[in-house]
């Protein structure tokens, strides 16, 4: 089975200056021959890119502890959806793909729970169940950096045993003049050409304004949008190979050799795929006041994900049973069974009523998520020649409704030990099988609803927290700074599930009553 997941080909433009130092020999000759010293000229060239790599080189460098660092310009030219995609980029991170394909969890060290999030070095919550902070709900375009702390310190929250991944945003005051920073960035998906139902194309745009209103306060506003195609192609899956039914779990002969349960075959085939469209909009507010001795400041995140994803497929049971047709087989033997890995086979359907479900059924599902973060703070910060006090209350919230729809629905039965049939070409031969129905498999007439179920969960996540650090200077000899602080924090999450299922008859009451077209809309196409 090919388990292809959402990939993102995206064009990114980055110019990168490299310093060059060159000299320049000037030599002035005089009509006496006069011998002048040389003199070296040296012309440094920089650029955004190098100096984040510079800035990021320094965090290292200056920290106490051991930790990966990226910087404002890294974030800014990489190709990120989300901040996510930047982080993983870093040694020791990796992200947690989900099965559509985006990136959301981080793991450092190779684990997830044990890794704690953190945004301006306050502790995150999570919409999920667990610990672990969906980064793709937070915007690259307000981080100015971000720090990966591979070993614990005393002035980090505690709880992260494999990592502490802090995010900082944009302080106002570090920008000396009014700025408009606009981006925008289209991309093509690849699991568009094997997904039907996925768009061609994605992106996102965002807008971030800063403006100084005094050399002593300044403000920053930020918007940013971002749009993703969802889209899983299952292709073809076979079920385990099994012998051919004689009849009531009896094996039979096919060929006729005298030796019965030789023969195999697929017990079945599963076509499966998923679509559907990830939106993300997130709105960041800054603003700071700053003297000589303090500093005040106050953010405000809030970042909104929705999610739409439809999952659709057939199963075709049936193939083992040996008093239906089969034409055309390819056989290979095999550690002496005999292989039946190619043929054109009539499966029936066993929905009468009395004979159970076992024949082939089709199966829709869809969800449909909503998640909200909100995480705010309010900073002051005092500091003299002997004294600087850090005092830090913050709020974190997190919300989630997930809400998941699954239908089933089995052949129509027509009477007596079956319903309609389904006439199958099949390979198993190769890397990748393949199958095609002669049937029409969006006709409604042939299928009857079997099974509903309705699945409803949220998850609620709220924090307040609030520290104070303190540091004395002591001098320039013997032991020069004593640091300590104190942090309270106070968190209540709830979680409810609430999960409705429904089975109908084999048979409707009413023998005339077929699904309309929308039920079975996602089902498998022939053309696919």
């Amino acid at each position: 089975m090919r388990n292809e997941r959402n990939t993102r080909k995206s064009g990114t433009l980055t110019f990168l200056s490299i310093a060059l130092p060159f000299s320049m020999l000037v030599a002035a000759a005089s009509s006496g021959a006069q011998e002048q010293d040389d003199v070296i000229e040296e012309i440094m060239v920089t650029a955004k890119f190098q100096r984040s790599l510079a800035d990021a080189i320094s965090q290292k460098r200056a920290a106490d502890n051991q930790i990966e660092a990226i910087g404002l310009e890294d974030i800014g030219v990489l190709p990120a959806v989300s901040i996510a995609d930047a982080i993983a980029t870093l040694p020791g991170i990796a992200g947690a793909r989900t099965d559509d394909g985006t990136i959301s969890e981080l793991s450092v060290r190779g684990t997830t729970d044990l890794a704690l999030g953190l945004l301006n070095g306050r502790e995150q919550v999570t919409i999920s169940t667990t610990r672990n902070v969906e980064y793709s709900l937070y915007p690259p375009n307000v981080m100015t950096s971000v720090q990966v702390n591979k070993t614990p310190t005393a002035k980090l929250p505690e709880g992260g045993l494999s990592g502490v991944i802090n995010m900082n945003t944009i302080k106002p005051m570090d920008f000396d003049e009014r700025s408009v920073v606009i981006n925008a960035e289209i991309a093509s998906y690849g699991i568009s050409d094997d997904v039907l139902a996925a768009d061609d194309f994605g992106g996102q745009a965002s807008i971030t304004y800063i403006h100084p209103v005094s050399d002593r306060f300044s403000i920053a506003l930020s918007y940013a949008h971002a749009s993703e195609p969802l889209g899983r192609d299952g292709d073809v899956a076979p079920f385990p190979w099994q012998p051919f039914d004689g009849g009531f779990g009896a094996p039979a002969d096919v060929d006729g050799d005298g030796i019965f349960g030789e023969e195999v075959v697929p017990g079945g085939f599963t076509l499966l795929q998923e679509s559907g469209e990830e939106t993300r909009d997130s709105f960041f507010a800054a603003v700071q006041w700053q003297t000589d001795s303090v500093d005040v400041g106050f953010d405000i995140l809030a970042s909104n994900r929705d999610q739409e994803l439809e999952q659709y497929g057939v199963n075709f049971a049936g193939l083992t049973s040996s008093s239906f047709s089969l034409v055309d087989p390819v056989v290979t033997v095999r550690n002496g069974l005999d292989e039946y890995g190619a043929a054109t086979i009539t499966i029936p359907g066993t929905n009468a009523a009395g004979f159970g479900s076992g024949g082939s059924s089709s199966f829709n599902q869809l969800t449909n998520v909503d998640h909200d973060v909100l995480s705010t703070g309010l900073n002051v910060s005092f500091g003299n020649d002997d004294w600087t006090v850090v005092a830090d209350l913050s709020h974190s919230a997190a919300e989630s409704d997930e809400q998941i729809f699954d239908a089933t629905t089995h052949l129509a039965p027509t009477g007596g030990f079956g319903g309609p049939t389904f006439t199958v070409t099949y390979s198993a031969l190769g890397e990748v099988p393949t199958l095609s129905v002669a049937e029409d498999l969006i006709d409604a007439s042939l299928w009857v609803p079997r099974q509903f179920e309705e699945l409803s969960a949220s998850n609620e996540d709220d924090l307040n927290a609030f520290r104070v650090d303190l540091a004395r200077y002591l001098g320039d000899s013997g032991l020069t700074e004593v640091r300590f602080g104190a942090r309270y924090s106070e968190r209540e999450k709830v979680f409810t599930q609430k999960e409705t299922s429904a089975t109908t008859a084999l048979v409707p009451d009413d023998p005339t009553l077929v699904l309309d077209d929308s039920f079975v809309r996602g089902i498998a196409t022939p053309e696919n």
